[in-house]
């Protein structure tokens, strides 16, 4: 078969299918149409069984397709006609111009034959009775997409009586906009609900700028009924499950009236599910006749809150007077009151407190010092005017001082004392600025200038100067020895009054001397030009850089720490110890 033979003469018929107006009150109308077509095959009439594609387009050639495709298979064309019904659901007809394309192909397989041109759907007079209504001229009209009614009457949905512009009867929970009669259950005056991102549950708006009009009114006379109802479901943006707007200046954007004596009723109730929305959203200044509650549904106060309050400031208007502090009474009722009277014993001086009339005892009631904490720690001042602080043991007695060279308010001194409160070391900056220790073991402590980062440690031998030792073995080759100290040495140890003692480890020797010495070292030579090579110990004491002025005999009040009692704490015995360890 040539694919291209057939054509389709004009349609005979493209009509809705639709009962007569008569039954339109028993029967509603379908969403099928009858199609009537004339099918020519080589340019005669058909007569045989044919195969049928029909197709909606939204334009003569080319456009979009609208809806599916119905298929009609072995449809028995006779002398070129054929009649056939066509069903394209529900969503196809929207008012807009519709072109049907028609393939065909003889039955038994084979390739479709698209025919040309299509074919274009127009209305039938039921059609255009629905679009017009009742009456002449019909109530409705198109406005692009939209629909209106410019009628002087109002319209009823559930009513046949309307007493508003849209007025909605119904006792379930579909009501949109009116009255709901119910007087039980959980129906709901007014209900809207928006799933837009940035849309309105109810959107009222009362645009005159007199008289007591309202933006969005509701009412219920149920037990557990809302007056307004709003949802904003939208997980996302800023929604709101009511909106209210008024422009009149004594009107209301939103006005909720529970008018029922018992149950739990709302005048407004609102609901919101975004996280960026607001159940309850006031710009403005806000009033409440009553009392609020906040977490709590009983309030006892004007505002009641159950709960820890967060605020950025905090005002009591109830007789403000500058520098007054708020105190409460036994019943938690607050009052400005001035500060450093009645119970308060502190005074303000700016941002500072103080009290200069006493001591201050933490943990007891009988301070002895300015500040006396627990028996256990002591702060106060010296009669030089510098800081005093001591601390005691378990026992009661004292075991550190912190306070100041005698005579010399401005150089720390340090005192450890032992469990009997005797003093067994000490550490003080003396009257020229050097830093000097005193216990039954000592130690010096410099930084190392060779290694970065390192310290060097001596233990002090006693003796009458501030010296450094160093001692070794060195080996001795044809009589002849150079012995070189070693870094940290050289960095501490002076040359002034510097002695070096030698033992030789030979049997055979002739006596060893040392020719030369200096803070790099020391050269060895055997006796009477010997030539002997063994190995011999050696010691080499010097007085340290920075104390060659050292003095052993001092005056007996000098290097005393300040006076470290007052009132008899700690004893004189202490004091005694002081002296004799200084």
């Amino acid at each position: 078969m040539n694919a291209k033979r057939f054509f389709i003469i004009v349609p005979m018929a493209v009509a809705l299918l639709v009962p007569p107006p008569a039954l339109h009150a028993q029967t509603p109308v379908g969403t099928a149409f009858i199609y009537q077509g004339q099918l020519k095959d080589g340019g005669v009439p058909a007569n045989d069984e044919y195969d049928f594609i029909f197709r909606l387009f939204d334009d003569p050639v080319g456009g979009t397709q609208v809806g599916g495709d119905v298929e009609i298979d072995e449809w028995l064309v006779s002398d070129g006609l054929f009649t056939v019904e066509l069903d394209f659901g529900t969503d196809v007809f929207t008012g807009d111009a519709l072109w049907l394309e028609v393939s065909v192909r003889l039955d038994g397989g084979g390739e479709y034959t698209e025919l040309s041109p299509r074919q274009p759907l127009t209305a039938t007079p039921y059609a255009l009775y629905a679009l017009s209504g009742p009456g002449s001229g019909g109530f409705w009209a198109a406005n692009g997409d939209d629909i209106y009614n410019t009628n002087m009457g109002n319209v009823g949905i559930g009513t046949s009586e309307p007493s508003h512009l849209l007025h909605v009867e119904s006792s379930e929970e579909r009501a949109i906009f009116g009255d709901n009669l119910a007087t039980s259950g959980t129906a709901y005056g007014v209900y809207g609900r928006s799933n837009s991102t940035t849309g309105f549950g109810v959107y009222g708006k009362a645009t005159a700028f007199s008289g007591g009009n309202f933006g969005v009114r509701g009412d219920t006379w149920s037990e557990t009924g809302v007056g307004v109802f709003g949802i904003a479901a939208m997980g996302t943006g800023n929604n709101y499950g009511v909106y209210g707007q008024s422009q009149s200046q004594t009107g209301r954007a939103v006005y909720g009236l529970a008018n029922s004596a018992v149950g739990v009723n709302y005048g407004v109730y609102g609901v919101s599910n975004s996280p960026d929305g607001w159940a309850g959203y006031f710009e403005g200044r806000g009033y409440f006749s009553g009392d609020v509650g906040i977490g709590t549904p009983s309030p006892a106060e004007a505002l009641d809150v159950d709960g820890t309050v967060k605020m950025t400031g905090f005002q009591l208007t109830t007789s403000p007077t500058d520098g007054y502090v708020l105190t409460s009474d036994g019943g938690g009722v607050g009052s400005w009151q001035p500060s450093g009277t009645g119970d308060s014993l502190w005074m303000t001086n700016g941002d500072d407190i103080y009290y200069n009339d006493g001591n201050v005892g933490i943990g007891t009631a009988t301070p002895d010092y300015d500040l006396d904490v627990a028996s256990r720690a002591f702060m106060d001042t010296t009669e030089a005017g510098a800081g005093w602080i001591a601390t005691a043991g378990p026992n009661g007695n004292l075991n550190a001082h912190f306070t100041h060279l005698n005579g010399y308010p401005n150089n720390g001194y340090v005192s450890a004392k032992n469990s009997f409160g005797t003093t067994r070391a000490g550490m003080y900056i003396t009257a020229g600025g050097l830093g000097e220790i005193y216990a039954d073991v000592k130690n010096f402590r410099v930084p190392n200038p060779n290694l970065p980062g390192t310290d060097i440690w001596y233990a002090c031998p006693e003796g009458p100067e501030a010296a450094a030792y160093i001692r070794g073995t060195a080996h001795l080759v044809d009589g002849r020895a150079t012995v070189t100290f070693p870094d940290h040495f050289t960095a501490v140890a002076t040359s002034q009054g510097m002695t070096v003692q030698i033992t030789p480890h030979s049997a055979e020797s002739k006596g060893l001397a040392v020719v030369e010495r200096s803070v790099e070292g020391f050269v060895v030579r055997e006796l009477f030009s010997g030539a002997g090579t063994y190995d011999f110990d050696y010691t080499v004491m010097a007085v340290r850089q920075g104390h060659e002025d050292y003095r052993v005999i001092r005056p007996n009040t000098e290097g005393l720490p300040a006076e470290e009692i007052k009132a008899g704490k700690p004893s004189d015995a202490d004091r005694i110890a002081d002296t004799e360890v200084r």
